[in-house]
């Protein structure tokens, strides 16, 4: 079965694609989850913010990492920061979100927060190979070649909720459920990855700025991030995840908030032993691949870019992934939000006390 995003708690969105529905609250019932989902008017699982009080804030931008829908909001991660900082956390964050919406995000609703710190969680194992796809899927969204959105789409969704609202309880039942094992959950999505690159070449895509990308769908699609000597493919793959980060960059700096990216490493990469078992089950990935690559590759491009950052996989390098990530799927469990917490609460400390 393929990795599912609980589609019965998702809006759309028609600059961001979709958000989670607004104003909703769902029990999540799972394998090795029960956890109750919470969202607020603008479509994201956190609580309501009022711009009077003049406080320190956080803004944290990601995907499902952040959301970690799977988790008791309090025990993510951007909330058991926040009170170590003294910082308000709040969260815009949706499962299946790359850099492309993240960046949308801030300009649509994370700068009017006038945050102290904006903390971008990237997760190099998705992201890299979404945000080229997401440039030529065809979707009817406003552009942003120009570093800019439409200003009627800007005043039109800044702080104004959605329409929607619904309380229920969603059961993991099979049909909406998740994979049994991680594994069985990779091979199906690989399968579901040949069917879209057929659907990519009908629609002519191989003929875009990136025109290998289809082929990128094939088998091994979503490990060619850990090449150790990037193809030309993935140099454009990386490079564009950076042109991303630096114009966020440039814009939360502009805005008068201290900007930090956040590379999260995926339960693969933390360990030697769970990389061999990967590459036992996925023989493909061999000496031209390497766990620690994708992060390699970003911290160089970090380093000549100046962009400020923090590599949890330096610091989580060695840690069990059985014991704080979930079996069937990438996304830390409770332990493993209560150690990313632990590590990084330091350091982002660190950060914001030189920036003020």
């Amino acid at each position: 079965m393929s990795k599912v995003f609980y589609p019965e708690i998702r809006a759309d969105h028609p600059v961001l694609g979709s958000v989670m529905s607004p104003q909703t609250e769902v029990r999540l019932l799972g394998p090795e989850w029960d956890s109750v989902v919470v969202t607020n008017s603008l479509g994201f699982r956190d609580g309501e913010h009022d711009l009077r009080c003049d406080v320190r804030r956080i803004v944290w931008l990601g995907d499902s990492v952040v959301a970690a829908i799977r988790c008791p909001q309090e025990d993510t991660f951007p909330h058991l920061i926040g009170p170590r900082l003294s910082a308000q956390t709040i969260a815009i964050a949706c499962g299946g979100w790359c850099q492309r919406e993240q960046y949308r995000a801030y300009q649509i609703y994370g700068r009017q927060f006038q945050a102290t710190a904006v903390v971008l969680v990237i997760y190099a194992h998705n992201d890299l190979i979404e945000n080229p796809t997401r440039m030529f899927a065809g979707e009817n969204q406003p552009s942003i070649d120009n570093d800019e959105l439409d200003q009627n789409i800007l005043d039109e969704y800044r702080l104004a909720p959605l329409a929607s609202q619904r309380t229920g309880e969603l059961k993991n039942a099979g049909t909406v459920g998740q994979p049994d094992s991680l594994m069985e959950g990779l091979q199906s999505q690989l399968r579901a990855q040949r069917r879209v690159k057929a659907l990519a070449y009908g629609l002519g895509l191989a003929a875009s700025p990136y025109p290998t990308w289809p082929d990128m769908y094939g088998g091994m699609a979503m490990f060619e991030c850990y090449q150790t000597h990037l193809s030309p493919p993935w140099k454009k793959h990386y490079d564009l995840l950076l042109e991303y980060v630096t114009r966020l960059r440039g814009r939360v700096e502009g805005a008068g908030s201290k900007f930090v990216a956040v590379i999260y490493p995926s339960p693969w990469q933390v360990t030697d032993a769970s990389w061999s078992e990967l590459t036992m089950r996925f023989p493909d990935l061999g000496r031209q691949h390497d766990r620690q690559a994708p992060m390699r590759h970003l911290r160089e491009r970090f380093d000549k870019a100046s962009v400020t950052y923090v590599d949890l996989l330096e610091m989580m390098d060695g840690a069990d992934a059985r014991e704080f990530y979930f079996r069937c799927v990438d996304h830390l469990n409770q332990r493993g939000e209560a150690l990313v917490a632990d590590l990084l609460a330091p350091k982002l400390s660190a950060h914001l006390d030189a920036a003020e």
